[in-house]
């Protein structure tokens, strides 16, 4: 999918190499690889006497507010980049070489060139004093791995006292100036100098598609121990509470908070059900029928509908879109209506939990088709005539999928969901997709809590999204025995609670604490594992509670979890005045 989703995208080069930063740049080249980086607070790496490769100073992130979300926008990447340095207390000026995400596109190399060239303007230079380079000239563009390929490198070059070269390397894209400029590209490694009283500096971006924007200052490792001082925020001695704003959802038949509160509380709901999407007659296959399949029913929150003019989506585009990214849309949209905010800003970001939909893969179905059919064919001993099957391939190709297309690329990637919201809410901070399968929804709310608190943003979205109910999906559940889902989409509007003004609209909740922990196993960790444990735990600690204080204990877990909230008396749900009643 990656290597004809690219291709569709026109993205990939068709001499099949990759010129970063180079006028004979066509396309990327897609790589593989990964990159594990181990991360300890610096004062605790030294007490440990661990090897310190080199030290993170400062970082920023952002996402273009502006712009198609395959063309980059340089402002966008500014605020990153001024986001990293202010948070280091450094300048541009203090870097020597420059990681850039430099793919060998030439729109987007030319955008980043530019990006640095302003970033630099307003400081003293000299010609040529910061060098740039890109890992993707020697390994391709390895997508989710290259910002970590990226750190990599540079702390191998900081290791090694050296600047590294930039293989194949001949001139700069057309229409940018390197002569007149604080940037050089080396053709071949050099010796990297440290400065009188600095160690040796670099910085790395990494820009993704639909305007995600991150860089990071890298110091080398302290030479000595002795006299070693680690700069820290001041943190509050306990993190600041966090008020919801702002509600939106769908589940099911139910749309928009208003009906999905009304059905929590289990008021009848007069909407009729919706149908469920086609099953292309899988559950009444001999197959299915062998395997004693029972397809659970489910609830489907029905074809999603947007209008192209008020979602400002070409009608096309929109119609490619997998029903995550629509739903994510709508509650988000909902979410934001329920407070005064016209927008997110640049100081507003959001985090969107979403799994992988099983959708996505039907084109590798299509894609396979000709040559199993054929094969299913002659497994069944049945001779056709060949402008026959031919026909039947065609029609069974279109049954499963229409043909991949740049739009139908972009409405199945899970990481353009929260860039197209983050576009449409104009939220300017960062906004990023988790992946972490039923927890990915708790981990956006994770992220986005301490966003806020680590004061990175002042205003923060959360959202998750399970449109499940496809026959894959199904069949699935099916197989695995499990019970039936529902359609369902989630948004919340965050802020610090000192931070909330009367303009702001009412406080719905409080969020007082939040933990999380890892198994450390593949497998489903039991109700009393000491990894849920210590998630409880670690939310009851920062909220400055026991179980004393729970009133209410809601959960997935078997009811073993929860024994020691039995018999405590006051279980309530507090909820909006407009729903108490």
């Amino acid at each position: 999918f990656t290597q004809m989703g690219f291709s569709q995208l026109r993205a990939l080069s068709p001499e099949g190499r990759c010129r970063p930063l180079d006028q004979r740049g066509q396309g990327l080249l897609v790589g593989e690889g990964a990159g594990v980086l181990l991360l300890k607070r610096l004062e605790d790496a030294i007490s440990a006497g661990d090897r310190v490769w080199g030290v993170i100073r400062g970082s920023g992130l952002s996402n273009d507010r502006s712009g198609g979300l395959l063309a980059p926008s340089g402002e966008g990447q500014l605020r990153a980049m001024r986001s990293a340095y202010r948070s280091a207390g450094w300048s541009p000026q203090d870097i020597d070489y420059i990681e850039c995400h430099a793919t060998g596109t030439p729109v987007g190399d030319a955008t980043e060139l530019r990006s640095l060239m302003s970033l630099w303007e307003a400081g003293a230079w000299r010609p040529g004093q910061c060098a740039l380079g890109s890992v993707k000239a020697c390994i391709g563009h390895t997508l989710t791995a290259a910002g970590a390929a990226g750190v990599i490198k540079v702390l191998l070059a900081m290791d090694r006292g050296e600047i590294p070269g930039l293989p194949g390397h001949d001139t700069p894209p057309d229409g940018i100036d390197l002569n007149d400029s604080p940037f050089r590209i080396p053709h071949r490694s050099e010796t990297w100098p440290r400065r009188s009283g600095q160690s040796r500096r670099a910085a790395v971006s990494a820009f993704g598609f639909g305007g995600i924007n991150a860089h990071i200052l890298i110091e080398e490792a302290p030479t000595t121990t002795e006299n070693t001082r680690v700069t820290v925020p001041g943190w509050p001695a306990r993190p600041s509470r966090i008020a919801i704003i702002g509600l939106g959802a769908i589940a099911g038949r139910h749309q928009g908070i208003d009906a999905v509160a009304q059905a929590l509380l289990g008021h009848s709901c007069t909407a009729p059900g919706e149908q469920m999407p086609g099953d292309m007659g899988i559950p009444t296959t001999r197959w299915a029928r062998e395997a004693r399949l029972v397809f659970p029913a489910g609830e489907s929150c029905g074809r999603l509908r947007g209008s192209p003019v008020e979602l400002r989506i070409p009608p096309t585009e929109l119609s490619r879109m997998l029903p995550q990214q629509l739903a994510l849309l709508q509650v988000s949209r909902e979410a934001l209506a329920c407070t005064s905010l016209a927008q997110l800003g640049d100081r507003g970001g959001l985090f969107v939990g979403l799994g992988i939909d099983p959708r996505s893969s039907l084109s590798h179905l299509r894609w396979m088709i000709p040559h199993r059919a054929r094969a299913w064919l002659r497994e069944l001993g049945i001779d056709a005539k060949d402008s026959d099957i031919e026909h039947w391939i065609s029609a069974l190709k279109d049954e499963v999928s229409e043909p991949l297309d740049a739009n139908r690329v972009m409405g199945s990637l899970g990481s353009i969901a929260a860039s197209r919201v983050a576009r449409d809410l104009q939220a300017g901070g960062a906004a990023h997709t988790i992946s972490a399968d039923e927890v990915s929804g708790f981990r956006a709310m994770e992220m986005a809590i301490r966003a806020l608190q680590d004061h990175q943003l002042d205003v923060a979205l959360a959202a998750a999204a399970d449109v499940g109910l496809d026959i894959l999906t199904r069949t699935l559940d099916a197989r695995d025995r499990r019970p039936p889902r529902v359609d369902a989409a989630v948004a919340v509007v965050l802020k610090r609670l000192e931070d909330v003004s009367p303009d702001d609209g009412p406080v719905i909740a409080t969020i007082d604490g939040i933990g999380s922990a890892c198994s450390g196993e593949l497998a489903r960790p039991e109700s009393n594992s000491e990894a849920r444990i210590s998630s409880r735990a670690a939310a009851l600690a920062e909220a400055s509670l026991d179980l004393s204080g729970i009133d209410l204990f809601c959960s997935e877990e078997s009811s073993t979890s929860v024994e020691p909230l039995a018999g405590r008396p006051g279980w309530q749900v507090t909820l909006p005045p407009e729903y108490a009643s």
